[in-house]
Parts: C-alpha cells; sequence; structure tokens
C-alpha cells in the first residue's frame, strides 16, 4: 500500500518500492475487502486520503499522493464499527458516495447471463467447447449462491475443466448444488400440497443417502482388494 524506503527491511529491495498509493497518483486506487483491513493500516490510509501524504515504511520524509479511492466490502462495516474493528471516522471519509449491490440471490435474473459469460471465457481461456445441458442450467438457476459471483465464477471454471464430456450434464454439479437447487424448487412449487412437498423431500434424502451409502460401499471394496493384494 505505501511501499518502502531503500534498505526498510531484510530482503527488501535496494532502490526501494513505491507502492500503490504513489502507482496511482492523479488517478483511481480500488481497495476490494475494505472490511478485512488491519485496525493498525487504518489510519495510515485515513491520513492518506486527508493530507494526501503518507510515510513509506523505513522512511522519514512523506511522499505526496492525490488519489480517489473506490472502496468495495461484503461486511457491514457499521456493524464492524460497533465492534471495535473498524475506524468510524475512515468509514465516514470513504462513504462519501455509496453503492448497495444486492446479492445475486436477489438479482436472479443476472445469473444466466453471467454463467454464460464464464463459461465463454473459460472456452475461450482453455481451448474448450463445453455447453450447458437444460438440467444442469435448471439446477444452477434454481441454487442461491451464498458466494455471489465469485462462487459462481469458479464453479463454472470447475465445471470446464472437469467436465467427461463438451456437455455438461446435471450430474456433473456438486452435490450440494443439486440438493439445494432441487430443495428449493419444492419449496418454490406454491400449488404442491404439503404432503406432495414431503414426499419429493424424502424422496431427495433418500437419493443422497443412496449415493453416500453407494460411494462407502465402493470405497470399502476398493480398500479390500488391496489389502488382498497385499496379503498376496
Amino acid at each position: 500500500m505505501f511501499g518502502y524506503a531503500p534498505g526498510a527491511f531484510t530482503g527488501a529491495r535496494r532502490e526501494g518500492k513505491p507502492g500503490l498509493l504513489a502507482a496511482a497518483d492523479k488517478g483511481t486506487l480500488f481497495l476490494d475487502e475494505v472490511g478485512d483491513m488491519p485496525l493498525s493500516l487504518q489510519p495510515k490510509l485515513l491520513q492518506a486520503i486527508e493530507e494526501k501524504r503518507f510515510f513509506p515504511v523505513g522512511s522519514s520524509s512523506q511522499k505526496q499522493a492525490d488519489v480517489r479511492i473506490i472502496a468495495a466490502t461484503n461486511q457491514n462495516l457499521e456493524q464492524l464499527i460497533r465492534e471495535g474493528r473498524f475506524r468510524q471516522d475512515l468509514y465516514y471519509r470513504l462513504n462519501v458516495f455509496s453503492i448497495w449491490i444486492p446479492p445475486l440471490r436477489q438479482r436472479r435474473e443476472d445469473i444466466l447471463p453471467l454463467i454464460y459469460h464464464f463459461l465463454n471465457k473459460c472456452n475461450e481461456e482453455f481451448g474448450l467447447r463445453r455447453q450447458l445441458s437444460p438440467g444442469a442450467v435448471k439446477c444452477l438457476l434454481a441454487y442461491n449462491w451464498p458466494g455471489n459471483v465469485r462462487e459462481l465464477r469458479n464453479l463454472v471454471e470447475r465445471l470446464v475443466l472437469t467436465a467427461r464430456t463438451d456437455l455438461i450434464e446435471e450430474d456433473d454439479l456438486p452435490d450440494n448444488i443439486r440438493t439445494s437447487a432441487r430443495t428449493t424448487e419444492i419449496a418454490r412449487q406454491d400449488s404442491m400440497s404439503l404432503q406432495q412437498a414431503k414426499a419429493l423431500l424424502e424422496e431427495e434424502m433418500i437419493r443422497q443417502a443412496y449415493a453416500t451409502l453407494t460411494g462407502v460401499r465402493q470405497l470399502e471394496g476398493t480398500c479390500g482388494h488391496t489389502a488382498g493384494g497385499e496379503a498376496q
């Protein structure tokens, strides 16, 4: 963030390092997850914003930097202030103009465009031609995405790299996503009776238990075969 002076610490570059603030002088610096910033670093950032000056590590002279700060966080900064984990004065200094982006589960119309954006990007990056089956798309649309866009992007990349064929099927999705999507789908069917919903939920629980038990038995069978081979 602040850079360091020549010889500031063991292993430092001989010529020192300018840091992000100096590099962004007369420009914009984006601070992602600012809510995770250590409390000890916050007064230094506040000084840099207010005075447009800062001390590089190991230096006795200040540097100047006129920087526009854009900060983002997924945490409740007001709650962090009450807990003593974020400075109130820094919060008010950063909170000149705020934009709240709802979680992905509250803007479901964005899910499909994002899926295909990341799918096309991964296909281009890895030289592949993966596609999603209608069943897989249906599951992804029903899932609640607690990890928001990062979770979606990472999952699409994982599916592109691990799919057995160019067509990504519902069975290629992680178990937690398939289970969550089916449960969500059941909950959204307003016309379904309580008895029907219970039956579908029980069916899904039995399916998952069977899949788990089958996997354990296959693992035990493999281990037994290996042990027998070693005994021979």
